[in-house]
């Protein structure tokens, strides 16, 4: 039940960030919950949709696939705790008024489900499409509009918009690392 509200606010996000943040506020999920009973499915569905691969790449071989399904929790666990810790961090300065630790944990979690949905778009479909490189300039115009969401003063913008970075980036170069050692289709 909470991964299909989980679902649906990763929707909303995409379609109306505004709506999307401020309907995530009045749900009411706790972080923890959201974390075990809605990231975590859905990084392990990604990490399944990885071997749809095998399905259309000729030279795929399940060694390789499987090497990528394990990169593929290992780089979004990873960029959780990375931004739980920027976060944690950088919040004090940030915000007039300090949001509490489970409305951080919860745009997190929002934020890499945003990353999460793309990597599963991007299993599913045979072929590379080049706009879908260009999503997480979107996802992080989607952030920005979780100011409101955060409680981040005006003062602060540019340093959520920073922090806002090790939400994105680290899966991103995780992926890229771990494609120079392990061969990639």
């Amino acid at each position: 039940m909470i991964l299909l509200f989980y679902l649906k606010g990763i929707l909303q996000l995409i379609l109306s960030p505004r709506k999307g943040w401020e309907d995530i506020s009045y749900d009411g999920f706790h972080a923890r919950e959201l974390f075990r009973k809605g990231f975590m499915p859905l990084v392990c569905f990604c990490s399944l949709s990885v071997f749809l691969r095998l399905f259309y790449h000729a030279d795929a071989s399940f060694a390789v696939v499987l090497e990528q399904a394990v990169v593929c929790v290992l780089k979004y666990l990873v960029a959780y705790y990375i931004a739980a810790f920027v976060f944690s961090v950088f919040m004090p300065v940030l915000s007039d008024n300090l949001p509490s630790l489970s409305k951080v944990h919860t745009f997190l979690i929002y934020s890499l489900g945003l990353m999460i949905t793309l990597n599963i778009a991007m299993n599913c479909i045979p072929m590379d499409v080049a706009l879908l490189y260009l999503l997480p300039l979107y996802f992080y115009f989607i952030m920005w509009r979780g100011i409101g969401f955060m409680a981040i003063s005006f003062k602060g913008a540019f340093g959520f918009l920073m922090c806002c970075g090790s939400i994105l980036v680290p899966p991103i170069v995780i992926q890229f690392l771990f494609n120079l050692v392990i061969p990639a289709f």
